[in-house]
């Protein structure tokens, strides 16, 4: 027992830490180092203590450019992930509780669109309207927000039978009060834990979109894009796609460990709580 605990405390440390590096990462200004603008004489310098990851074909420091692009997507897919979880959580507690006709076209309604991959829905509206980020932004809230309607939901329609529940309706509690205020705390922190899992998920998602040409564009840089624009030096310089997708997959494991810490934070202190 006392083992299993020390195991979750180291993930929760290591996950903390990690995440302060991150954090480190996204608020620095990589933009205003010089290694990053072009310089011909730099080009395909291989990895070094100067430059992390090496050079790219302009002599731009690759290390500062995964940094940069991460920054870029990370803002991205945490906006989509932010709209999906608030959207998610507040309309999964409504259907799951009041149930009704209304849920019941919610329910066919997620199921529909959950039926076609996401890969087919970016590629049919950027054929549409033109590649552009923001609809990877819109599809990545609706299709994070379906995960976290049903998730909420199942739970919701669990809890709405319990005794509490009941209990309050007897002394005349209202169903707007029982949702706001007892209903409405378990259902976000129920996705809570998820909440990184799925930001990593988008991640990968934009990372692969932009790689396939449907996602960010350039000038910016975007880590798929980047290794997009490396394969034809994969020969004879393949730190530009090996280095990049090593931290990208370093990254992914990060918001992994922390989904997981999360999940055992909010489970230590349910514990203490039951103690006290």
């Amino acid at each position: 027992m006392k083992t299993k605990k020390n195991c979750k405390v180291r993930i929760i440390v290591y996950s903390i830490l990690s995440f302060a590096v991150l954090t480190a990462v996204v608020l620095s200004d990589i933009a205003a180092a010089p290694e990053i603008h072009a310089s011909l004489e730099h080009r395909f310098l291989p990895p070094s203590i100067r430059h992390l990851f090496g050079t790219d074909d302009f002599g731009r420091d690759v290390f500062l450019r995964t940094l940069q692009g991460f920054k870029y997507t990370f803002f991205i897919a945490l906006t989509a992930q932010v709209f999906s979880f608030l959207l998610g959580g507040i309309i999964g507690l409504f259907a799951g509780y009041y149930s009704g006709l209304f849920d019941e076209i919610l329910y066919y309604l997620c199921n529909i669109i959950l039926s076609f991959p996401m890969i087919a829905a970016v590629i049919f509206f950027s054929a549409v309207f033109g590649n552009s980020v923001f609809i990877l932004i819109v599809l990545s809230i609706i299709f994070g927000m379906i995960f976290n309607i049903k998730v909420v939901r199942s739970e919701i329609m669990i809890l709405k039978h319990s005794d509490f529940v009941t209990g309050l309706k007897i002394i005349g509690a209202s169903d707007l009060f029982i949702v706001t205020r007892h209903l409405l705390k378990p259902a976000f922190m129920l996705l809570l834990p998820t909440f990184p899992l799925i930001l990593g998920h988008i991640i990968i998602g934009i990372s692969a979109y932009s790689f396939l040409g449907f996602g960010v564009q350039p000038p910016h840089p975007e880590i798929g894009l980047m290794l997009k624009e490396s394969i034809r030096f994969i020969n004879y310089a393949p730190w530009l796609m090996v280095c990049p997708g090593l931290f990208q997959f370093s990254v992914i494991l990060i918001f992994a460990d922390l989904s997981e810490a999360v999940q055992n934070f909010i489970q230590y202190a349910r514990d203490i709580r039951r103690k006290i």
